[in-house]
């Protein structure tokens, strides 16, 4: 049995949201066009499949840290894509 600290949890979501944002400037840099739409739609994809886990995985975790990491990912991924398009003007 892991008991984490609610400290660990939001180093944890502060992680997965950088993390995010990262991989959304990847794919915002990799689409040919739809910059922004490409990172977004990446963030849901990741969202779904966190979501399925959050049901599949059998996990001692809190609801409240499997919903706001998924809460984060496509606000995170978008921003990762806005801050993509911001640069390279």
């Amino acid at each position: 049995m892991v008991n984490y600290s609610i400290g660990t949890r939001v180093f944890w979501l502060l992680w997965e949201t950088t993390s995010m944002v990262a991989a959304g400037f990847v794919t915002a840099r990799l689409a040919w066009s739809s910059h922004v739409a490409h990172a977004t739609v990446m963030g849901a994809i990741q969202a779904v499949v966190t979501v399925w886990a959050m049901f599949s995985v059998p996990s001692e975790e809190p609801l409240w840290f499997w919903l706001t990491g998924i809460a984060l990912m496509i606000p995170a991924a978008w921003f990762g894509g806005w801050l993509r398009v911001k640069t390279s003007a």
